[in-house]
């Protein structure tokens, strides 16, 4: 019997729901991302991984960052070894698309296939770990501000709960000085991550991104559920960039059987949740003051 291969939608979409079912509580997240380690990172081509396969690479919680292929660790001196087991990322392969004739029509197609990649801290004789400066906390915070401020968002402090009201387009959020430590993040750290999820809202307008409307068309009665699942991948993608423990949130919790429910319907909805984040975290930083260069 020839063997059947296994879609690659349905390979990573239950990865995602094992991650949710095994979820306690509001403490889902914690499982998901240390996002202050920073992005999962190609180590062949030294860019960070995007929408979903960067959030299935940050579950593995690992101190190292770097991610390669069986050959492109062989390529550098690098070996997997034997039985290692590897950790299966989305990667998309372009065709000609053709007519009824088998004639190409110009156009192209892509279709998803499943590929494996290895961790540096997986393989034997990686290339040592770059040694790389990490600004103090009131640097980062500064950056943080910063590029929260640069979104030129309306936010309004003062609110009793943080939220995006899309109807007059403005961010509500308690006072700064409300957030409290907790066991995974700082007082700081946990206001930084919720403006980061309503920011993330914010995007969605119909004057950016327009992508509430395109979650209710695809999703009709889940769309709440799906836009969440959008805005909380968005703040964990940001929180990773700019050094930035994420903060579970109670209120999270109760989104979780809707998320699951969507999941379970459409194998390519978390593909299309993180794409979604990714295109959101993208918007602001295409907010941000660009730096100006000394002349020489």
């Amino acid at each position: 019997m020839r063997k059947v291969k296994a879609n690659a939608y349905d390979v990573i979409t239950a990865k995602v729901i094992a991650q949710l079912e095994s979820a306690e509580g509001g403490q889902w997240q914690k499982g998901w991302v240390s996002a202050a380690g920073g992005l999962a990172t190609s180590m062949s081509t030294g860019k960070a991984y995007r929408g979903i396969n960067q959030l299935v690479l940050m579950w593995a919680g690992l101190p190292d960052k770097r991610w390669g292929t069986y050959k492109a660790w062989q390529d550098v001196g690098a070996q997997v070894p034997k039985g290692c087991a590897g950790t299966a990322v989305l990667f998309f392969s372009t065709f000609d698309k053709k007519d009824k004739g088998g004639n190409k029509t110009g156009e192209t197609g892509a279709f998803a296939k499943i590929s494996y990649v290895w961790n540096a801290t997986q393989v034997e004789n990686a290339p040592a770990l770059p040694v790389v400066e990490t600004p103090n906390l009131a640097e980062r915070n500064a950056a943080v501000d910063d590029f929260i401020a640069n979104a030129g968002a309306d936010i309004r402090h003062g609110q009793a709960g943080a939220f995006y009201k899309p109807t007059a387009d403005w961010i509500g959020m308690p006072d700064r000085d409300l957030f409290v430590d907790t066991e995974t993040s700082s007082a700081t750290e946990g206001y930084y991550s919720t403006v980061l999820h309503e920011l993330a809202h914010w995007t969605g307008h119909r004057s950016r991104l327009d992508r509430v409307f395109e979650g209710s068309k695809r999703f009709g009665g889940e769309a709440y559920a799906f836009e969440e699942l959008v805005a909380e991948l968005a703040s964990v993608f940001a929180c990773a960039e700019l050094g930035v423990e994420a903060e579970p949130r109670a209120d999270h919790a109760q989104y979780l059987a809707s998320w699951l429910k969507v999941l379970k319907s459409d194998n390519r909805a978390i593909v299309t949740a993180a794409k979604h984040a990714q295109a959101a975290v993208e918007h602001l930083h295409s907010l941000q003051e660009p730096e100006v260069s000394e002349a020489a």
